[in-house]
């Protein structure tokens, strides 16, 4: 199966965050109030360890991720709000989780005895194989309230994953555009059933959703170039991701598809950023969304809010000053928005002898 060990190629200072509303919603703001309606919160180190990176989180605030333990090993965490918990391996070295429900329920992939990667369910304290007896690598990065677990995976030996689903203990290969040379990979899942991800074939990557024992190509904004990708999906089916433009060297794009088959380029929309907004990572039932900005100048990254009461804004916009710290930090990148509109991302620090530290996200 194509991997790319996303945990395992961080080597610089970062912190996962939780973005948590100071007000109850932003809809309660008005032009005139204070900008500042985010606290920002650093989820703790585990063990004196120094880089952690959030996937995901829950209505409750609660959020997964992976934890840099010691000497490059990664171990997916769970964190309730105070208390930050090692999920632990399948007998390997890494591990990450990428998604949790409202019950808690966390899924992920971590390495097993030989370090190939395993789809993995966490719940009440137990790490457990998805897929059991099957000789499979994969990847669950989704759950729905229902505990329909999605994902990716494949036979031991293929170079290519399969979009998945785990549903009553049942492992479904999903029907994928090119049954022949393709595959692809499932992204989010809703508590409808609807699933959304990407399908590839060769250099071809498509927007897919799987629905009603079905199957859907989303399509791209490009003119017959099929490059899109897929991060998030809410309840009402709306799904959001990124897009190449018309040409093949044409950059990313912010993209959402809505229920009615249309696609939308978020820059077509009015914002006051000085940068392409190259992609939309997380959405919620109310319809705000996150994603970042790229300066078409400085190839530098912005994280931004959309809120159906305010449009478009800068995330860092919307955090009070940190001098109290020990150290300054800008915004690396958001990852989720829950329905309270608190976010989870990544902070990367600039400690205050004037050293930058950077870091990235996968």
């Amino acid at each position: 199966m194509k991997r790319t060990n996303n945990n395992k190629a961080i080597t610089t200072l970062t912190t996962a965050i939780v973005a948590t509303t100071i007000l109850t919603t932003s809809a309660t703001l008005t032009a005139n109030d204070s900008p500042y309606r985010y606290a920002i919160i650093r989820i703790p180190s585990l063990n004196g360890s120094e880089f952690e990176i959030v996937r995901a989180l829950n209505d409750h605030g609660h959020a997964v991720g992976s934890i840099d333990i010691v000497d490059g090993t990664w171990h997916p965490f769970f964190w309730d709000g105070s208390t930050i918990i090692d999920l632990g391996t399948l007998g390997g070295r890494t591990g990450m989780a990428w998604d949790i429900n409202n019950h808690d329920v966390v899924v992920g992939q971590a390495d097993d005895n030989a370090d190939e990667d395993q789809a993995f369910v966490w719940n009440n304290g137990q790490l457990k194989k998805l897929g059991e007896g099957v000789l499979w690598l994969g990847r669950a990065y989704a759950i729905n309230d229902n505990h329909q677990i999605a994902g990716e995976g494949g036979p031991i030996g293929e170079d290519i994953g399969h979009p998945v689903l785990w549903d009553n203990g049942e492992t479904i290969i999903l029907p994928e555009f090119d049954s022949e040379r393709g595959g692809g990979e499932v992204r989010s899942i809703n508590d409808n059933g609807a699933m959304a991800g990407t399908s590839w074939s060769g250099t071809n990557n498509q927007a897919t959703i799987w629905q009603n024992g079905e199957f859907k190509i989303l399509g791209s904004l490009g003119d017959g170039t099929d490059r899109s990708h897929v991060w998030g999906m809410n309840n009402h089916d709306i799904i959001v991701g990124q897009s190449h433009g018309v040409g093949p060297a044409d950059p990313w794009y912010g993209t959402v598809w809505t229920s009615d088959g249309k696609i939308h380029n978020v820059n077509r929309q009015e914002h006051n950023f000085s940068a392409r907004l190259s992609s939309v990572r997380g959405i919620n039932d109310r319809g705000a969304f996150i994603g970042g900005a790229t300066s078409r100048k400085h190839d530098q990254y912005q994280p931004y809010l959309y809120t159906p009461e305010r449009g478009y804004e800068p995330f860092m916009d919307l955090t009070p000053p940190h001098h109290q710290w020990d150290f300054d930090f800008y915004l690396g990148g958001v990852r989720d928005i829950n329905k309270h509109d608190q976010i989870v991302g990544r902070l990367d620090l600039v400690l205050r002898d004037g050293q930058a530290a950077s870091g990235s996200y996968g």
